[in-house]
């Protein structure tokens, strides 16, 4: 029980993560997260959730989060 309200409680903050994020994002350069990609835990990811940092994903991260150039 207590590893159920352990998740559940994450399963909250996932979603007010999603929520900021979705609220914040630019809609012709970022599509609405779903909370479940926050949560690592799930069987559907092989390696436990963690992401691989590509040239894909940095620049995807790059055009999500714009900001100082790097020199």
């Amino acid at each position: 029980m207590a590893k159920a309200a352990q998740n559940a409680a994450w399963c909250r903050t996932f979603a007010l993560l999603a929520q900021l994020f979705n609220v914040n994002r630019d809609p012709e350069r970022a599509k609405p997260i779903d909370p479940m990609q926050f949560y690592a835990w799930g069987e559907s990811k092989p390696d436990g959730g963690t992401v691989r940092s590509t040239e894909e994903t940095r620049a995807e991260m790059r055009g999500l989060f714009p900001g100082k150039k790097r020199t």
